[in-house]
């Protein structure tokens, strides 16, 4: 992905984060390529920033990611008061509110990032009648060198010239 111009006029400061925390290079400097040449996951059409909702009484079947390029991190803006469920069954014991990622479940809470490798199998779900709401923003995984990092977008951008994808 990239961000679009739409987002930024949307939402100004949000944008100016990414760009300013995320995307540029700490005091311009070109020595620690390795660690910190654009954190966000940008250049390949699996990129992608964007306030997610997850209204109340509702879920998103388990699924996996295409690749395991990036790490997707949930910032929590607005949870679910509630402690109690309105869910019909009892699933296992788990939140009112939350997400399973492989074996694991957790739920979001206020102050701390979520942070997951989106193409292990997960769900999430809000089985309260309150909405929850992230920031939902994709960095390069960790593990992806600055060499490989460039070959990934060089491929996807080739594709794009060859009309194989359209932004």
């Amino acid at each position: 992905g990239s961000i679009q111009g739409h987002f930024c006029a949307h939402f100004p400061e949000t944008a100016q984060l990414l760009h300013e925390g995320l995307r540029v290079v700490p005091n311009g400097s070109t020595k620690d390529q390795d660690l910190y040449p654009h954190l966000l996951f940008e250049g390949t059409p699996f990129g992608f920033c964007f306030f997610s909702t997850l209204s109340g009484n509702s879920s998103i079947q388990a699924h996996t990611a295409p690749m395991n390029l990036r790490l997707r991190f949930h910032v929590p803006l607005i949870l679910p008061k509630t402690t109690t469920t309105t869910a019909r069954t009892d699933k296992q014991k788990r939140p009112p509110c939350g997400i399973r990622v492989g074996p694991f479940v957790r739920k979001w809470e206020e102050g701390s990032v979520l942070v997951l490798d989106d193409a292990y199998d997960h769900e999430v779900w809000n089985d309260t009648d309150e909405p929850r709401v992230i920031l939902l923003v994709d960095l390069w995984h960790p593990d992806i060198p600055f060499v490989e990092k460039k070959a990934i977008v060089d491929l996807f951008q080739k594709a794009q010239q060859d009309g194989l994808w359209k932004k």
